[in-house]
């Protein structure tokens, strides 16, 4: 059968990292309230299913995609919608799908080098 990773953030702010693979699994991503960062690569779409964001807020939550500057420097986002679901790809790859409806600009996502990675989202306090 099929796991499911779900993950609520109630009303903390949270960074959620979905960057570990794990086979036949479908990730679902609540964040709600408050200002919320999810982190996801093109990595997450290879094997596995995409991300699913529930209720991801345009203008409050951010989209960090995290891509391999060893190979690209200027990753292709695209974000696509029908009735059925909000799409956002990097490279052709399906990272993220929120739920019909959902709002999100390119100026909610933020593109961060694999070489900072590290650095830029898991400072220690």
């Amino acid at each position: 059968g099929t796991a499911r990773e779900r993950i609520d953030a109630g009303l903390v702010q949270q960074l959620f990292d979905l960057g570990v693979a794990y086979p036949d699994t479908q990730r679902q991503v609540t964040t709600g309230e408050g200002a919320d960062q999810v982190v996801l690569g093109d990595w997450i779409g290879l094997d596995d299913p995409s991300a699913t964001l529930m209720d991801f807020e345009s203008g409050e939550d951010q989209l960090i995609l995290v891509y391999n500057d060893a190979t690209q420097s200027d990753p292709d986002i695209r974000i696509d919608a029908d009735d059925e679901s909000t799409r956002v790809s990097m490279n052709g790859t399906l990272v993220a799908t929120l739920v019909a409806g959902t709002k999100i600009e390119l100026s909610d996502i933020a593109l961060v080098p694999e070489s900072a990675a590290d650095a830029f989202l898991f400072r220690a306090s």
